[in-house]
C-alpha cells in the first residue's frame, strides 16, 4: 500500500513531526507548495489558501482531491492527514 501524492506513487513517503499541529501545518504547507496555492491559514478549524493567481482564498476542502493524503509520524504513532487537518480512516 502507499500513496498516491500528485501524479506519483510514493510507496508510504513518511514525514516526522514533534505534534499534532505542526503536522497539519506541514502536510498543509507541502501540498499548497505542490499544487501553487499560497498563504495557507486557518480560521474557525477550517484551513484556507489562495489559488494560483487568486484574490479570495478558498476551503482547502473543497480543493484537495481525494488522493492528497500524507502519512505522518508524531512520536511512535501513525497517521494519514489530508491537507485540510481531516485524518484518514479506512
Amino acid at each position: 500500500m502507499g500513496l498516491q501524492i500528485a501524479d506519483e506513487y510514493v510507496p508510504f513517503a513518511e514525514a516526522i513531526y514533534a505534534d499534532l499541529g505542526s503536522a497539519i501545518r506541514g502536510v498543509c504547507q507541502a501540498w499548497c507548495d505542490r499544487n501553487g496555492y499560497s498563504d495557507p491559514f486557518c480560521r474557525d478549524g477550517v484551513w484556507w489558501a489562495f489559488p494560483p493567481n487568486g484574490v479570495m482564498p478558498v476551503r482547502i476542502e473543497t480543493v484537495m482531491g481525494e488522493q492528497s493524503q500524507r502519512l505522518v509520524r508524531i512520536g511512535p504513532m501513525r497517521l494519514i492527514l489530508f491537507p485540510d487537518g481531516s485524518i484518514y480512516s479506512a
